[in-house]
């Protein structure tokens, strides 16, 4: 079942009067009245009593539509800063600590019946929550987890897991674990057994996990810390050239930095085995696979050098939790070059073109070569002006997609020659 965040009423028969004063009175759970010339405070106050009390019992009401409470409660979590009576809001936050740092517990998502907390693009699971469960309930079941480190600077969090990197805003990992911290504290029976300050045995997971892990197809990060755990969505996360540069630039620094080795390498695979119908063919599972993505609106647009008006796929993405966005249509060109080669501005033409002519929120490219830094400054330039969304898939991101799951090896490569071990 789904909702719709619009309600038609139809009224037969109204009173003129009347109307006008209930719709006044309707208008206070989005408006603060002014007292001078509305002269509502009475109805003010009990209308904000009530909510308050209706807000409370939400977390024991069995729900029809969670997704709507959320909705509520997080479009509420973040006017805070609107909000003209510092009172109400000390109060408020009082009642509800884990506002104060952008969190409330959501009502659509659940860990074997236990409160999860919720933010603009962050969830903070309990100890003990089965993390692949949670994953599937949000809809990003199709990526595989990969251990990753956690480098951290002033500005930003960098989630390094082979080839994949992905960015969180520092500030929101330092308080998504003050969060966690505090309501740790506040719900479990031994309030004292953490302590924020040892800040090395917070993050940590069990001798057997990684610490830190992320999504093969950067969707998510995960950090583990002494009695909940915390997932970062893409939410935040910024296109940037050259990701797969610094990616390996801070993998080997965090190497270094922790005691040495080197992560293994993806298997070389024979890209040369390949035409451009089964290139496009592998593009499509690579986005199939992508929870950003929706499954029942991926569109492989004809065959491969047919007249396409250079769409090889379009896509729709997924509505994005917690806040469930409007989905945004994406249009993919596919290029199958030697993997010695580069992608450069002379392979894709008429990029702008193409994202005006059927109104795309997002523009990737997808090659098993290299890109070129003239196509990066290209897109990224065409794209930034318009406000598109970029994604860049190259054959480092492929490579690593492709040898995480053996039946896409045995389907595109074993059945015609052998991968290179």
């Amino acid at each position: 079942m789904e909702h719709l965040n619009v309600i038609r009423l139809e009224l037969d028969e109204y009173e003129p009067h009347a109307m006008a004063l209930e719709l006044a009175k309707a208008a206070i759970f989005v408006d603060y009245p002014d007292i001078e010339t509305d002269g509502l405070r009475d109805e003010f106050e009990q209308v904000s009593e009530a909510r308050y009390d209706y807000e409370d019992s939400l977390e024991q009401r069995e729900l029809l539509f969670p997704e709507i409470a959320d909705h509520y409660v997080g479009n509420l979590v973040m006017s805070f800063g609107e909000w003209e009576d510092p009172e109400a809001l000390k109060e408020h936050l009082q009642r509800h600590p884990e506002r104060r740092y952008g969190f409330f517990v959501t009502r659509s998502i659940r860990a074997g019946g236990r409160a999860v907390l919720s933010s603009d693009g962050e969830l903070i699971l309990p100890a003990g929550a089965l993390l692949a469960e949670v994953l599937e309930s949000v809809g990003y079941s199709g990526e595989a987890l990969v251990p990753a480190r956690m480098v951290m600077t002033e500005q930003e969090a960098s989630f390094i897991g082979g080839h994949v990197v992905v960015g969180v805003p520092s500030k929101l990992v330092t308080q998504a674990i003050a969060c966690g911290d505090e309501f740790v504290r506040r719900t479990q029976s031994e309030p004292d057994s953490y302590d924020l300050v040892a800040f090395r045995g917070r993050v940590a997971g069990a001798d057997d996990e990684p610490s830190a892990l992320v999504g093969d197809l950067s969707g998510f990060a995960v950090l583990r810390c002494s009695g909940f755990t915390i997932v970062f969505f893409c939410a935040h996360q910024r296109p940037t050239p050259g990701r797969t540069a610094q990616a390996e630039v801070l993998q080997s620094l965090a190497t270094s930095l922790h005691d040495g080795g080197s992560a293994k390498p993806a298997p070389d695979l024979p890209w040369e085995l390949l035409d451009d119908e089964l290139f496009e063919q592998l593009c499509w599972d690579y986005l199939y696979t992508s929870p950003h993505f929706d499954r029942d609106r991926l569109e492989k647009i004809g065959k491969s050098r047919s007249r396409d008006g250079g769409r090889d796929i379009v896509a729709w993405t997924n509505r994005a939790p917690p806040f469930y966005r409007a989905p945004v249509k994406w249009i993919f060109q596919c290029k199958h070059i030697r993997t010695d080669d580069s992608l450069t501005p002379k392979h894709i033409k008429s990029i702008g073109d193409v994202i005006e002519q059927y109104d795309a929120g997002g523009y990737g490219v997808m090659t098993c070569g290299y890109i070129d830094a003239t196509l990066h400054d290209r897109v990224d330039s065409i794209c930034g002006k318009r406000g598109v969304e970029v994604r860049k898939v190259d054959r480092f991101l492929l490579q690593a997609f492709v040898a995480a799951r053996p039946h896409l090896v045995d389907k595109y490569f074993r059945a015609r020659g052998v991968a290179k071990a």
